[in-house]
């Protein structure tokens, strides 16, 4: 089995819900939904996140905590921060 921290950002362990901490989802993950079951959180979609206990935990823009997914650590790889960029003016 590969190394599951191949390819993972390790500014995702720093993750607390800051303005910076704004993911998108660059596949999809089978996550866990703290009131029970599974779901599938599709690739393209946006999170706001945080670790705790080496679980990411995403939140929906608009959510609250009790919106919050649990993702493993097996699916870190396809999450990815958003960079906004500066594009200079001419």
């Amino acid at each position: 089995m590969e190394d599951w921290k191949d390819g993972v950002d390790p500014e995702l362990f720093n993750a607390d819900l800051r303005p910076q901490d704004d993911v998108v989802l660059v596949g999809d993950i089978e996550a866990i939904n703290p009131r029970g079951g599974k779901l599938t959180l599709k690739k393209g979609s946006f999170f706001k996140v945080r670790m705790l206990g080496g679980i990411l935990f995403c939140r929906p823009k608009g959510g609250g905590k009790h919106d919050e997914i649990a993702v493993l650590p097996a699916d870190f790889r396809n999450v990815q921060f958003l960079q906004l960029k500066v594009v200079p003016m001419e």
